[in-house]
């Protein structure tokens, strides 16, 4: 005999704020002054969001030039990605701000992670893959040894220039930044798989 269980609806919180439920003014930092990253600064208007690029100055592959001056921000929005520099500064910043509780690290990561290999993947977009996996294994060995808060989140296909003319459903970068300001909102979220 099977039995079935009714799972109560959960009620997701209201996203009409365009400011986090943090009352308190946060300094963010946002890597990608584009797609993801540049909805996440516009959701973030109550707050002091800085958003830095290679159009800023801020070269992703040159990152050990210019994060210190990031190092008293509140929250750390980890979304550029460029070869293995988005791991390497999940681990850099998560061991600079190891011991300190009221700092927050956001990984932006990809379901394409999750993804097994196939044949007809392209050289592209299996390093691409590699490398979102390689930022979810570190987040998973981080996540237990740090006071920091970590959190990853994983969005499916994404409307940004990375997509672009890809034929697949793709929720927008605004929904993605929604989710990044409820990872803020909720301590008790550690990780997000979101898609469409």
């Amino acid at each position: 005999m099977v039995s079935l269980v009714t799972i109560p609806m959960l009620t997701m919180p209201n996203f009409s704020s365009e400011c986090t439920k943090n009352s308190q003014s946060m300094n963010v930092l946002v890597t990608g002054c584009q797609g993801i990253g540049l909805a996440i600064c516009e959701k973030w208007s109550g707050h002091n969001v800085t958003c830095v690029s290679q159009s800023t100055g801020h070269d992703i592959n040159c990152w050990s030039q210019w994060i210190a001056d990031f190092y008293e921000f509140d929250v750390f929005v980890n979304n550029a990605q460029s070869a293995w520099c988005q791991t390497e500064l999940l681990i850099h910043m998560a061991n600079r701000w190891r011991n300190q509780p009221n700092r927050t690290i956001i990984n932006i990561g990809s379901t394409v992670a999750s993804y097994s290999k196939s044949h007809g993947d392209d050289k592209e977009f299996s390093q691409y893959r590699n490398q979102k996996r390689t930022l979810q294994d570190a987040f998973h060995q981080l996540v237990q040894q740090c006071q920091c808060r970590l959190v990853l989140i994983n969005p499916g296909p994404t409307d940004t220039d990375l997509m672009q003319g890809i034929a697949v459903d793709k929720m927008s970068a605004d929904c993605v930044a929604k989710y990044v300001q409820l990872a803020v909102d909720y301590p008790e979220i550690k990780r997000l798989d979101i898609w469409q």
